[in-house]
């Protein structure tokens, strides 16, 4: 069984134009929020979720009793490697710089993260909430472990929550494997960011 990374995050709307990036010279880069980041060798791009696609998964989120909105997320960088291995990137909606609202907004995102694969009867295991920082912008960031029914094979997730620009920034990693995590984690780890508010 297979849950998309598409419902991890609780989408919500936007009230202005955001540029989605560019690839340039295995970089990518995005002027609405001076974000440039190195796409790892061996990874490969992946298309934004269609809209057909968007509605089957808030479909599936409202039969389990939440109520997300993934057709306003503004979809940013996504690639992956092999079944397993996903770096997704979204941003949301605008809003005044307020660290308890941002708490606020992680803890959601962590307890809806964890309802929905228990709903699809996942094992799971849920670190702490701690703070990151990624080229002097504030990151929440939490991780987790998960297990699929009748697997012995875990795989995990890191979800990172910024705010640049006036915008909610969300990055999501998952993978099975520690050398594939140790490519991704290097690349988004080292994004140098223009905007730093």
């Amino acid at each position: 069984m297979c849950v998309p990374v598409g419902l991890v995050v609780c989408f919500a709307c936007q009230r202005r134009y955001f540029d989605e990036g560019r690839i340039e010279n295995g970089q990518y880069i995005n002027d609405s929020i001076g974000w440039v980041m190195d796409i790892p060798q061996g990874w490969k791009l992946k298309p934004p979720m269609s809209s057909r696609e968007k509605k089957v998964w808030n479909g599936m989120i409202e039969h389990i009793g939440y109520s997300m909105n993934i057709l306003s997320q503004k979809s940013l960088i996504q690639f992956g490697k092999g079944k397993f291995n996903i770096f997704v990137s979204g941003t949301t909606l605008e809003i005044e710089r307020n660290e308890k609202r941002l708490l606020e907004y992680v803890r959601n995102s962590q307890s809806n993260t964890y309802d929905i694969y228990t709903s699809f009867h996942y094992t799971c295991e849920v670190s702490l909430i701690r703070p990151a920082s990624i080229d002097g912008v504030s990151f929440l960031v939490f991780s987790m472990e998960m297990t699929a029914p009748e697997s012995t094979v875990p795989r995990h997730l890191i979800v990172y929550t910024g705010l640049i620009h006036g915008r909610i920034l969300e990055v999501i990693i998952m993978y099975n494997n520690p050398s594939d995590k140790t490519e991704v984690m290097n690349a988004w780890l080292n994004s140098k960011f223009s905007m730093k508010e």
